[in-house]
């Protein structure tokens, strides 16, 4: 089962007790509205087609006192819908559990596309020790390593990095449609002994 068909299959209502549960610390009332906004959001979305996504199967694990789905933060949300749960063998969890897991990873850098671009924004630029370091190497490396402009204006790597991206944009697995390379497609069961797919 797909982390797409999960959601369909389930209420709010059903996963919300788990929420709690786990995902929540001191709960008050509101707590639970920023995951109904992202749960809804998520099964507003259309998965990314199974075949061009590299990891194809999300493996749900027992933690320390909670489960763990992993890998889902940071993907692209469709393509986390996409991807099969595989649950280890030691995971007695209902499907809402499970569910709640999920949503708690995918809600990782924010619950909705504003709060994530922003989180992402964040750490590329309002993080002071980066921009620090940036800085440093910057002046560091100026005279040894060319600028990009500098770069540029050398026409055999100038004419390189255009014939690069011209490869890339023809050959773009999402933008066209066509089954991604970048690695062979996993099998339906994950191949290790004692993994159960959902």
């Amino acid at each position: 089962m797909t982390l797409k068909e999960l959601l369909d299959s389930l209420s709010f209502d059903e996963i919300a007790p788990y929420l709690i549960r786990h995902y929540t610390y001191d709960y008050a009332p509101g707590d639970l509205v920023p995951y109904k906004q992202h749960f809804d959001y998520l099964r507003s979305l259309t998965p990314t087609k199974q075949e061009l996504i590299e990891n194809k199967i999300a493996q749900i694990s027992m933690g320390k006192d909670k489960l763990k789905a992993y890998p889902l933060e940071g993907d692209d949300w469709e393509d986390s819908l996409a991807k099969e749960l595989v649950l280890d063998k030691d995971v007695k969890a209902s499907h809402a559990e499970i569910a709640a897991c999920c949503l708690w990873h995918t809600s990782f850098w924010g619950y909705l596309p504003y709060q994530r671009e922003e989180s992402f924004r964040k750490i590329i630029t309002d993080d002071p020790r980066l921009i620090r370091t940036a800085k440093f190497y910057k002046n560091k490396f100026s005279e040894i390593i060319p600028s990009k402009r500098e770069m540029m204006q050398i026409p055999s790597f100038r004419n390189k990095i255009r014939s690069d991206m011209k490869s890339v944009r023809k050959n773009h697995p999402k933008k066209n449609g066509k089954k991604a390379n970048c690695s062979d497609s996993i099998e339906k069961d994950s191949g290790v002994p004692g993994n159960v797919i959902l």
